[in-house]
């Protein structure tokens, strides 16, 4: 059981690099197999296709994230305190799984139905942003926060987590940042986008 499990790992940690490298039309099963150091046969044992292969592994990185953001919007009403939480969830998760934002900006544009549909698949449309919707409402009849879109403060939060990891190679060359710098950034990103957002809409 420890050797099916030891290749199956092996499998997915070598998929990824291909899948990152090549995006999924450019990626071979066979390279897949190489890196992974097993034949192609057994690959194919293990997954039958690299459709499938991605499947599991764009399943698996959001089925962490989905009950982690389940957690944070139902564990306040508190509208600042739901960004501090949904930011801190949202970097540390992609963090770990940093392939998918990368692989995920390519393949939306080269097949965006099918990657809709795998989001879907994966629980996507069950996120209860309604409730974080509910606590901008309460909190801007309080006089916390001053008017804005819920949408578009949704959406600039999502893109100041995710584009660090998109913009990566950029970023780290523009910020003349190695591995482990990049890393610290990213870490104290979790704290500073939460604040940035925060004091843009503090009343």
């Amino acid at each position: 059981m420890e050797k099916e499990i030891s290749t199956e790992e092996k499998i997915i940690a070598a998929a990824k690099v291909e899948f990152l490298a090549h995006g999924m039309a450019g990626a071979r099963m066979q390279d897949i197999a190489d890196r992974a150091g097993i034949n192609k046969a057994l690959l194919h044992y293990y997954f039958r296709n690299k459709e499938k292969l991605f499947e599991i592994i764009f399943q698996e990185s959001f089925f962490k994230i989905i009950p982690q953001l389940h957690e944070v919007f139902n564990s306040t009403d508190d509208f600042f305190m739901i960004i501090r939480k949904f930011v801190f969830v949202y970097i540390q998760t992609i963090g770990e799984n940093s392939f998918i934002a990368p692989f995920l900006a390519h393949e939306i544009n080269r097949d965006p139905s099918r990657m809709i549909g795998l989001l879907e698949k994966a629980g996507g449309k069950r996120l209860p942003f309604e409730k974080m919707v509910d606590a901008y409402q309460k909190a801007l009849a309080k006089g916390e926060i001053i008017p804005c879109a819920p949408d578009m403060l949704l959406t600039n939060i999502i893109s100041m987590c995710v584009f660090p990891f998109v913009g990566k190679p950029i970023l780290q060359h523009v910020l003349s940042k190695d591995e482990q710098a990049f890393r610290e950034f990213v870490e104290r990103r979790k704290v500073e986008v939460a604040e940035f957002v925060i004091r843009a809409i503090k009343a």
